[in-house]
């Protein structure tokens, strides 16, 4: 698989994966809008708390099938092993299964020992009690998404995800807050979205994936998957350690309030990784595939040319939460939360160097460096938890922000100095200088806009010209490459867009 084709195939399924990411962070993000203005901050804390319980026995039922499933699955399939495929999978979804039912029952049982004991309130027990029969829907789900990208099937992956994840939790809740219902009630509404994703997800994949059925079955490598996915599975903890333990110790020193107004920053700081969460779902499969070919050089390319496109697509979403990051809260939000303004920027920052680093995490697992993976998120996990405990109880909200962001510069600086030393990658400065030019110009007709109107449609407006002034002043810069040329066929033939004028631009302006 050359270059050209590697970076094509990844466009091809990224135009679908990118739109369906923004389809699904867009429902994700609209839900959390309504439940917070709905429950108001202490409700919203207290399905933030919720949230975080069920995302670590998530992950642990998980057992790091996703990332095995995108390694070997492919593998297999070069091999033209399909026993082997219906092994691992077996293996993954009962093992799976299994481990999330056992979980469940746990937090079922100790849902009142954790809401008292560690976050002083009565309330939050009766939200884990049905969180707790998420836990083995949600985890099985997640496996499907890494079954379905695994066979390179993006739109399969996108319907389940963006329906499933998204529209389904917002549909229902909606339809429960319009009925007069409460906490209790948004609960169960999220608990029966991930029923209906979990049976549907096994339809498309028996029908159109993979007929596990009625595939013969080989026992397939345990040894070699087993000592692959776990050390994956616990960094997979750590990453949850990082992910929540801002909310946890916000909850455990400050009470629920505070949690749901630091909540309403989070939501909008993960915007910033849409592009990096789109193309590196392509990017898994294809650079397994490179890596099993022996192809380097192409694999240094492929990656190099996406961290760019995410670049090209973050950056200008990053200045605008940290120069605007009041008008966002304020308008989505509400009054209420606007004093998460400055935990905005500040978690900003992390993830922002998070998305700018590109899919080292995966360059690290396809060269088996599980080990070295593990060893940088224990180190991370303890940094971060220290420091929010340092940082919390002096600096609020801010505090949490600061520890949580600096533990996502610490493990993707370590990151990206391993991956060096492994394929000698170097940025291209040529293209990013354009790219934060680009950026900072368009600032000036989003802030006039902004002055002039000061409300929510003011607000859209503005995002609006910003983004066509931003691909302007790149058009003009000559801030596109002939892969790029490539990359916007392929998502207008994907998409049945029609872009005809936006391609004879670029075109000059790439010449």
């Amino acid at each position: 698989m050359e270059k050209s084709t590697a970076l094509k195939e990844i466009a091809k399924g990224g135009s679908i994966i990118f739109m369906g990411y923004i389809l699904l962070g867009g429902f994700e993000f609209l839900y959390k809008v309504v439940v917070a203005r709905f429950l108001s901050p202490s409700g919203y804390g207290l399905l933030s708390l919720g949230f975080g319980v069920i995302g670590f026995a998530v992950t642990i039922s998980r057992l790091g099938f996703f990332q095995a499933f995108q390694k070997f699955i492919p593998e297999y399939r070069t091999k033209y092993a399909p026993q082997n495929i219906k092994g691992l999978i077996f293996f993954g979804f009962s093992t799976t299964l299994v481990i999330g039912l056992l979980f469940a029952v746990c937090v079922y049982i100790l849902s009142d020992d954790i809401s008292v004991t560690f976050f002083d309130t009565q309330e939050l027990a009766q939200v884990l009690r049905i969180f707790s029969f998420v836990i083995p829907f949600f985890a099985v789900l997640h496996l499907f998404f890494g079954l379905f990208l695994s066979f390179k099937r993006s739109t399969e992956r996108v319907v389940l995800d963006a329906v499933g994840r998204g529209g389904l939790p917002l549909l229902l809740t909606g339809a429960a807050i319009l009925l007069g219902g409460d906490l209790i009630d948004v609960c169960y509404m999220y608990l029966l979205s991930y029923i209906i994703s979990v049976i549907g997800g096994a339809i498309i994949s028996e029908t159109r994936i993979f007929p596990v059925i009625n595939q013969k079955h080989r026992k397939t490598e345990y040894t070699r998957i087993i000592s692959f996915s776990l050390p994956l599975l616990l960094v997979g903890v750590l990453r949850e350690v990082m992910h929540w333990s801002d909310t946890f110790l916000i909850g455990f020193f400050m009470g629920e309030y505070p949690v749901g107004v630091y909540n309403s920053a989070h939501p909008l700081a993960s915007v910033l990784l849409l592009a990096i969460f789109s193309l590196n779902s392509l990017f898994y499969p294809v650079a397994s595939e490179l890596r099993a070919r022996g192809s380097t050089q192409h694999l240094r390319d492929v990656y190099l040319s996406v961290t760019r496109w995410i670049f090209m697509l973050t950056f200008p979403l990053f200045l605008l939460f940290i120069f605007f990051s009041k008008d966002f809260i304020f308008f989505l939000f509400g009054e209420e939360y606007v004093q998460a303004q400055y935990a905005l920027r500040i978690l900003c920052v992390g993830t922002f160097v998070n998305a700018f680093f590109g899919a080292v995490g995966i360059l690290l697992q396809i060269h088996e460096k599980q080990n070295f993976i593990f060893k940088v998120h224990i180190i991370a996990a303890v940094l971060n938890v220290v420091l929010n405990l340092l940082l919390i109880p002096r600096y609020g909200i801010e505090g949490a922000a600061a520890a949580t962001s600096t533990a996502m510069v610490f493990w993707n600086v370590l990151y990206y100095v391993k991956v060096r030393s492994i394929l000698s990658v170097q940025y291209d400065l040529h293209y990013y200088k354009k790219y934060l030019f680009a950026a900072f110009l368009s600032l000036l007709p989003f802030f006039v806009v902004n002055q002039i109107f000061a409300s929510f449609s003011g607000l859209l407006l503005g995002a609006f010209l910003y983004v066509i002034v931003y691909f302007f002043v790149l058009v003009i810069t000559k801030a596109f490459s002939s892969e790029d040329i490539e990359i916007l066929l392929l998502f207008e033939k994907k998409t049945g867009l029609q872009l005809t004028i936006i391609k004879k631009i670029i075109k000059r302006a790439s010449k």
